[in-house]
């Protein structure tokens, strides 16, 4: 029960960190956007900024970057159609318009999500440190 439970994290951890790389790293290799979005997240907070690098260093090699534009077009259709629609605005601007919590632009869950990833690391972290093991009352005697 124990191993399943690790297992169960474990997936769930590498679930919520893939989503946030293809969501992030799709919005920095948007081709207009990208640049003021991943500059952006550089200032603005530690997380998003991670998500953001590693997705524009990760995704290409692998193969998923069309995969990740096409999904960070789907999601923030309405904040690059903004964006488009107001070129002067600045990269916070832009940046707080796509973290909207309202549900304007994203759901709260998805936001959420940024801040499941490390919760979820630390529960795996945790879990792994504490498994049970096997304890040897006398040791081996020949």
């Amino acid at each position: 029960m124990y191993r399943l439970t690790v297992l169960l994290i474990f997936v769930a951890f590498v679930a919520s960190l893939g989503g946030n790389l293809v969501e992030y790293g799709g919005a920095a290799l948007h081709p207009r956007h990208g640049d003021r979005l991943a500059k952006a997240a550089a200032r603005d907070g530690v997380l998003v900024h991670g998500y953001t690098a590693a997705g524009r260093a990760l995704l290409p090699p692998a193969g998923l970057a069309e995969h990740a534009r096409s999904t960070a077009m789907a999601i923030y259709s309405a904040a690059f159609t903004a964006l488009d629609t107001q070129p002067a605005a600045t990269d916070e601007r832009a940046l707080s318009d796509m973290l909207d919590v309202t549900g304007v632009y994203r759901p709260a869950w998805r936001v959420a999500n940024v801040y499941l990833t490390p919760v979820l690391l630390l529960m795996l972290l945790t879990a792994w440190f504490m498994r049970p093991r096997v304890i040897h009352s006398f040791p081996n005697q020949r």
